[in-house]
């Protein structure tokens, strides 16, 4: 597993995929792949290996598999994923992705600027580590919750 967070980069153009890759690749470690199923294979396999992407750009305009529907599969498999749909195009979609997606995605109209895309992706893999850090300590609550139910419990039944 490596120390830099996963992105994940569905687009069905190579040189849109090159320019995600060469932006990112000194901060991240980023997977472009050019069909939604292959997105799908690879979250499925990076949360086999307990090793989960933090984000995803996902081209809404693909075939086979449109991008939306791509993200739905997505945040199927993994909730947790933060979604950034891509667009060229100037179609007001916003409310179908909100329905759709329901969290942590945006809208992102090409063309874009180098820094818009390491802006995004810095805000989200933070957003995402700090997600992680509460589940976390919100499990470890629940545990210790728990150990003090039980020991009331224990401490109960001596009394009686």
């Amino acid at each position: 597993m490596s120390d830099k967070k996963k992105i994940l980069v569905i687009d069905d153009e190579d040189h849109i995929l090159h320019l995600f890759r060469d932006i990112l690749s000194n901060e991240y470690e980023v997977t472009p792949v050019n069909r939604g199923q292959k997105g799908l294979d690879a979250v499925a396999t990076s949360l086999e290996e307990s090793d989960p992407f933090a984000m995803a750009f996902i081209d809404i305009n693909m075939p086979e598999m449109d991008g939306l529907t791509t993200a739905q599969k997505l945040r199927d498999l993994d909730n947790r994923i933060y979604i950034v749909i891509v667009t060229g195009g100037q179609d007001a979609m916003i409310d179908r992705i909100d329905e759709t997606l329901k969290h942590d995605s945006i809208l992102f109209r090409k063309p874009f600027s180098v820094d818009e895309v390491i802006q995004l992706s810095r805000n989200f893999t933070k957003t995402w580590d700090r997600d992680r850090e509460l589940e976390q300590k919100t499990n470890e609550l629940q545990e210790e919750i728990n150990r003090r139910l039980e020991i009331e419990a224990k401490i109960k039944y001596r009394l009686k």
